[in-house]
């Protein structure tokens, strides 16, 4: 974690990645979610757009097309995102090539 947070802060960062209950896949699918937030700094965006085909185990890096300026880059996961995206590819039950779905909400429920 950044050395700039406060020491309350990063306890509530703790908490937060401590949520997903990991009993089932859909619990490594949102810590991974969360790692790729905020171990990367992806946008949302970024994050709904990622294929499978993307993260690369072997040479641990991770395909990015960056939105915001139409570029790509390759990243380098942290430990904890590579076990989180490991266990979750692992127990996931459908072969769906995206990372993770995401429900539209209609703007009339907002």
């Amino acid at each position: 974690m950044p050395s700039s947070l406060s020491e309350r802060t990063e306890e509530q960062l703790t908490q937060l990645f401590q949520v997903p209950d990991l009993a089932f896949p859909q619990g490594w699918r949102d810590l991974l979610l969360l790692r790729l937030l905020y171990d990367l700094g992806l946008r949302p965006s970024e994050v709904i757009s990622l294929q499978i085909a993307d993260l690369d185990l072997q040479q641990q890096r991770l395909h990015v097309r960056r939105h915001k300026t139409g570029g790509e880059q390759f990243l380098r996961p942290t430990s904890a995102l590579l076990v989180a995206a490991t266990s979750y590819l692992h127990l996931r039950r459908d072969r769906d090539p995206v990372v993770a779905h995401v429900r539209r909400i209609a703007r009339s429920t907002l």
